[in-house]
């Protein structure tokens, strides 16, 4: 068991420079009460000071009772427990002009230079991944369970630039999650969170964090191998604008939707629970002493429907070739579509080879989709940009899935809702608007309302609808035959890597 206090995980939107803290570089020491001491770092990775604020950051770690060490970086401010081996809360803010330049992906987790390694679990840690038995039935009283590594800031929204994912891929923004609670009902908050902010044009502050039943207790908090365990995930967001708040909880239970994540909840409801009032006291406000987010009302801000606010923002969402708006000069080297995924729900997954000599940037590439036999469309949510801090070595595979799926996104490079086709849906890649390779049928016209099925493309051993479509590896060229494909049903990928 862990041998002393807890650990509280969160994620929180700030927006005032650090310098308000009048922090130097290095550490800056203060005595405080044994239960709240910590040590600040007022320097971030790269030295700057960007996201601490005196209103919101320094408010919630003065109200935060376990120990911890407060830590200021260009795009995160965080309060990590060398006891828990884990962050008690992560700063950050989301701004609309930022959120719809995200472009989706993943990266591997590495240990965090600003906090000490040996307090801090490590990537490799055995509390992640599948449980051994007596592990899993000693922490949630059944075999099988896997965990996570549950990103606290979600890292969705820092892909928008390259520090501010690096600093969202440290293992001082983990806890230990539920697989399925991650990768369902708490990701599709975390995306739900961006999509709001981009269609409404309009920030937030959110903190998200972990509590434990029993914190009091030190010695009865779940843990593997000397990493505390979280009993619950929590998220509390604030629209200073609007002056209101929200909240939303979970049970950190291997369900898709554990008991809390039905809906948003008022604030002062979550903040109530005995769980919450372990972290902070009675009376304590998670947004500042002033109140500026309506914590106390029951009048709470309404973040809309999910699905609602994915179909909004996705027209809002930047996607031009080049990141600086320069006109898209194509390269015309050899890249072509290479694998078709079109699975169960939202397993669908796209993937692209290089035939080039020479490296490829993919900065100039974009996949479209042509909707049920329609035409190519020219944006929203059935045309992706590539990145353009995406390369492909000659012969390189780089992969985008739906990251709502089950299966599909543990094997993919990168996620994004734009790949979402069903079997009667065109996949073409263009360089700079110019079709270089393409899968399916496009632009049937009224063809497709009457022989719906035209506009499936059959291959060798199906079509597009519910298969996976793997490239021939003889095939080099582009608007090949469909017969360069071959072809397996649906839903077989999911105890494979992907061929190269």
């Amino acid at each position: 068991m862990v041998s002393y206090l807890t650990v509280t995980c969160i994620a929180i939107f700030v927006i005032f420079p650090c310098d308000a803290y009048q922090m130097k570089e290095g550490l800056m020491r203060r005595e405080v009460s044994p239960q709240g001491a910590f040590v600040q770092k007022g320097t971030s990775e790269s030295g700057n000071k960007r996201t601490c604020s005196t209103t919101f950051a320094e408010a919630l770690q003065a109200v935060t009772t376990p120990d911890h060490e407060f830590v200021c970086k260009d795009f995160l401010a965080f309060a990590h427990s060398g006891t828990l081996k884990s962050s008690l809360w992560v700063a950050f803010e989301m701004d609309p002009s930022e959120q719809r330049n995200n472009l989706g992906g993943r990266k591997s987790f590495s240990m965090d230079p600003m906090v000490d390694n040996e307090k801090e679990t490590s990537v490799d840690e055995t509390c992640f991944g599948p449980l051994a038995e007596e592990d899993s039935i000693r922490v949630f009283g059944e075999a099988g369970i896997a965990l996570d590594r549950g990103h606290l800031a979600p890292s969705y929204a820092f892909t928008h630039n390259a520090d501010a994912f690096t600093e969202a891929y440290r293992m001082s923004n983990v806890a230990p999650q539920a697989a399925k609670f991650n990768r369902y009902s708490w990701r599709i908050t975390e995306e739900h969170l961006t999509d709001w902010t981009v269609a409404n044009n309009e920030g937030l502050w959110v903190v998200v964090g972990v509590a434990y039943d029993n914190i009091e207790d030190p010695y009865t908090i779940p843990e593997v191998d000397g990493s505390a365990i979280p009993e619950y995930f929590w998220m509390a967001i604030c629209s200073k604008t609007q002056g209101k708040s929200t909240a939303i909880y979970g049970r950190n239970l291997d369900e898709n939707t554990p008991p809390g994540m039905e809906s948003f909840i008022p604030l002062s409801t979550l903040m109530a629970k005995p769980w919450m009032q372990a972290i902070f006291p009675t009376g304590s406000n998670v947004f500042g002493s002033t109140d500026v987010c309506g914590e106390s009302s029951t009048d709470m801000l309404s973040l809309g429907d999910h699905k609602d606010m994915d179909r909004r923002s996705d027209g809002l969402r930047v996607a031009v070739p080049s990141g600086d708006g320069t006109p898209c000069v194509a390269t015309g080297q050899k890249v072509v579509l290479w694998h078709y995924f079109e699975g169960s729900g939202y397993d669908k997954m796209i993937a692209v080879k290089s035939f080039d000599d020479e490296t490829v940037n993919l900065g100039t590439f974009q996949i479209k989709l042509a909707m049920n036999g329609g035409d190519w469309m020219p944006s929203g949510s059935s045309r992706l940009a590539l990145p353009s801090n995406a390369e492909l070595a000659p012969g390189g595979v780089l992969s985008w899935a739906n990251g709502r799926g089950k299966t599909v996104p543990q094997l993919a490079d990168y996620e994004s809702s734009s790949i979402k086709m069903t079997g009667n849906d065109a996949v073409g890649l263009f360089e700079c608007d110019v079709l270089v390779d393409v899968i399916g049928t496009p632009n049937l016209g009224d063809a497709w309302k009457t022989d719906k099925a035209s506009a499936r493309w059959t291959v060798q051993g199906g079509d597009t609808k519910d298969h996976e479509l793997n490239r021939r590896p003889t095939t080099d060229g582009v608007h090949v035959a469909c017969t360069d494909w071959d072809t397996t049903c649906k839903d077989l990928w999911e105890a494979t890597d992907l061929p190269q």
